[in-house]
This record gives structure tokens, sequence and C-alpha cells, in this order.
């Protein structure tokens, strides 16, 4: 089983900061991934944007179940696994 999630959001963090975000790629989540990644989708990218700041993109990969992130914030690259 799979499911996949798209759309836009935007809201208030927690020190005020407002902040718009879209799935530019929808995000595909697999059943048969959870017991390794819980529900960390294992493919589609996230776009956040908070106000005055440089956007972030998250890129969840290309769909293994191995919990690896690509994350950009403006000009930089990070990749990390997810816990």
């Amino acid at each position: 089983d799979e499911v996949t999630l798209s759309g836009t959001a935007d809201g208030t963090n927690r020190n005020g900061v407002t902040f718009d975000a879209a799935i530019t790629t929808p995000l595909l989540i697999k059943a048969s991934c959870v017991p390794n990644s819980g529900w960390l989708p294992t493919s589609g990218v996230l776009e956040v944007t908070p106000t005055g700041s440089a956007k972030r993109t998250v890129n969840y990969g290309n769909g293994n179940c191995d919990r690896t992130v690509t994350v950009t914030v403006g000009e930089r690259t990070f990749e990390v696994v997810a816990r």
C-alpha cells in the first residue's frame, strides 16, 4: 500500500515567523517502508519559505526506504539520514 500527498500550506512558527509551504512533487509514503522509516516519505519534494529567509527545499529521494533526505537552504545543500 502507498499514499501520496500534495498541496500547499501557510502558517506561523512558534517564534512568530510566517511561512508558505508547497509540495512541488507529490510525497510518497510506502507502507512497506514504515517499519524501517516510520512515516517518512520515500520520494517527493517539499518547499518551505519563511518570511524574510531563504527557501528550504526538502527532497525525500527516489523511492528507496533509506531515510536519506537532501535539504537545500539557499545555495547550500545537505544530505542527512532522518531518524
